[in-house]
């Protein structure tokens, strides 16, 4: 991919082959599903919160993780995982081809990789390679939601992008394509791009599997669905119009609005989610009908979303998930992983990474403020010289840092109600390795320049805060602390309060 709906880029293209293949797909590859035919029908938001309390909920994202990486090939599709039999992992990491990655946790993916999906032959809506963007269970079989390009030039920013279905029994080590299931209506254009693709499929805890595509034409998102009992070619329905009545291959449908598509099912609160941009960082959208979504909820990451095209100034997050960190599904309970692409600032095609973070989600007995909040972490360089304070991810020009210290948390984005200060990551403007957390206009007034919004700091002391403090060392090097005598390194002065 060069791109997807959610970012407002080109993406990939490809010619839909439909030929005497689709007699024996409806034939044959559902023969260990039952068929299905209840009708569609449309739900409705309920008003109520089926007893869950939203506004009682807080989630905590932990410090980020270099799960892949770097590398150029990595990255290019939302990434999934499932836990194995023995008690290990298996990852799907894709970049033209798919790949499975084994390791002893979901965060152990950095191994090599093995081709369990490649391009397809000339001319077939595969051409131009297979990504799996998300796996579903169904019994000892994966059901794996593939994205495909054709008709690329990936130069000229061409490809034409639709999805398909593909089966495996050995835990994703093998798999057997049955063909698309989605299309758009338009065909591929020189210099464009066409089609539907960069699906994520959900189970909406009913009768259907939901799919949340991007539309080239226009960067909306549309939404799909087919009957859990079979959900082959054929079988899929788009939404247009308040009717899930227009078919998956060619039809048309209703925009859901420019979000992306990356989906999950929330299991306690029983919404949908979906993945969107506010403000630069990942926000999360709920829906109770799956297709009526709303403002931003919560934000995940304060910033982030960056320019697509390497090298940049910018830092850059692309093709971001939320799954269950215990199994890999996208089925969500109190242990969540966000997994996302990331290039730092600088950073060239070749240096990016398959980052993840932890998110616990707790349910109060009333209302809370600050619903998300985002770690601060202190990060080391390799010679120690350099501590930077970040609740981002910590490589300077290629160089990573090591974690140190959990200082906290910040808000990621400003809540009604609450005294907050707005701090800043900055990076010296001279070169030099050198960080340090504070407002823009201490940024500034220092020489540096702003990396990122870090967050937002409680400008006053309440429970469940600590104080944090910006210090200065005998030799002049600016961290931040806890502790009001700097660590016995320095001086400092009050920087504002983090949640513990």
């Amino acid at each position: 991919m060069i791109g997807d709906a959610s970012h407002g880029v080109t993406t990939r293209w490809g010619i839909l082959v439909i030929g005497k293949q689709w007699q024996a797909i409806l034939l044959g590859i559902f023969s260990w599903i039952a068929l299905g035919t209840q009708a569609p029908a449309q739900s409705s938001r309920a008003a109520e919160d089926d007893g869950y309390c939203l506004k009682c909920t807080r989630i905590k994202i932990g410090s980020p993780h270099l799960m892949r990486g770097p590398a150029e090939d990595i990255g290019d599709n939302r990434f999934s995982f499932l836990r194995l039999t023995d008690g290990r992992f298996r990852g799907f990491d894709a970049n033209g081809v798919t790949r499975a990655i084994d390791g002893a946790s979901p965060w152990d993916m950095n191994g090599d990789g093995r081709i369990v999906l490649k391009r397809g032959a000339e001319g077939s809506y595969d051409a131009c390679g297979q990504w799996i963007q998300h796996i579903e269970h169904r019994g000892d079989v994966l059901l794996g939601f593939v994205h495909n390009e054709t008709a690329c030039n990936y130069r000229i920013g061409q490809t034409h992008k639709s999805m398909s279905l593909a089966l495996s029994k050995d835990s994703g080590e093998t798999w057997s394509t049955q063909g698309l299931v989605i299309s758009g209506s338009d065909v591929p254009a020189a210099g464009k791009n066409t089609g539907e693709g960069d699906c994520t499929f959900v189970d909406g805890h009913d009768d259907y599997y939901y799919a949340y595509c991007g539309r080239s034409r226009d960067g909306n998102v549309v939404s799909i669905r087919a009957p859990k009992v079979n959900p082959g070619p054929g079988h899929w329905m788009k939404y247009q119009d308040g009717l899930w009545n227009q078919p998956g291959l060619g039809g048309d449908a209703s925009p859901l609005g420019h979000l992306g598509s990356s989906a999950a099912y929330w299991v306690d609160a029983k919404e949908t989610i979906l993945l969107g941009w506010q403000g630069g960082g990942i926000s999360v959208h709920l829906s109770k009908d799956h297709v009526s979504f709303g403002k931003e909820w919560i934000r995940l990451l304060p910033a982030g979303q960056g320019a697509w095209r390497r090298p940049d100034p910018s830092e850059a997050v692309a093709y971001p998930v939320v799954l269950n960190a215990d199994d890999g599904s996208n089925q969500l309970t109190a242990n969540w992983m966000l997994v996302y692409a990331y290039w730092y600032p600088g950073a060239g095609p070749k240096d990016k990474y398959v980052v993840g973070r932890s998110i616990s989600v707790s349910t109060a007995t009333s209302p809370v403020y600050a619903h998300a909040l985002i770690m601060l972490a202190r990060w080391r360089s390799a010679d120690g010289a350099d501590q930077w304070s970040t609740t981002g991810v910590a490589i300077d020009r290629g160089n990573a840092y090591a974690f140190d210290k959990n200082l906290g948390y910040l808000l990621t984005s400003p809540e009604p109600g609450l005294n907050l200060l707005q701090l800043q990551d900055c990076v010296s403007r001279d070169g030099r390795s050198a960080h340090f957390l504070g407002t823009e206009t201490d940024c500034e007034k220092n020489g540096f320049a702003s990396v990122r919004l870090a967050g937002w700091a409680y400008a006053e002391s309440q429970d469940g805060t600590q104080a944090l403090y910006e210090c200065v060392s005998a030799d002049r090097r600016m961290f931040a602390s806890n502790d009001v005598a700097c660590e016995g390194k320095g001086s400092g002065k009050l920087l504002g309060y983090t949640a513990q």
